[in-house]
């Protein structure tokens, strides 16, 4: 009888919640393309890869000189918001900012090419009459 009433008890003690395992958003929507996809993981993940270049892209941009500058590019507009495909190329929207590129992939889904245009940073308009 004993048994029986902790287990009552038990059953009418609320359960602890237990909080789900938070997974990073990705800036992409689920449909995007390969190329999107290649130009997220740019700024996604921490350190660039080799395999993620073609051979050709490698003999004309050293490979070491492309960490420090998507580095350069996170510490100046924060934070990869979003991709936008655009006539031209995309558009990458970060938290302070945007820059607009341009990617192809080869056959192997290698960045074969790669171009950002000089970024265009958001300033508050507080921010910019201080600086004048």
């Amino acid at each position: 009888m004993l048994a029986f009433v902790l287990v009552l008890v038990l059953l009418l003690l609320p359960l602890p919640s237990i909080a789900a395992p938070t997974v990073p958003q990705s800036p992409v929507q689920q449909q995007a393309t390969p190329a999107q996809q290649a130009l997220e993981r740019l700024f996604i993940e921490p350190h660039v890869q080799a395999g993620w270049f073609a051979e050709s892209f490698l003999r004309q941009v050293p490979f070491a000189g492309i960490q420090p500058l998507l580095d350069s590019l996170k510490q100046s507009l924060g934070g990869l918001q979003e991709i936008r495909p655009g006539s031209d190329g995309f558009e990458l929207r970060f938290e302070q900012g945007r820059v607009r590129s341009q990617i192809t992939l080869n056959s192997q889904g290698q960045i074969a090419t790669l171009f950002f245009a000089p970024p265009e940073i958001s300033v508050a308009l507080e921010d910019a009459i201080a600086a004048i």
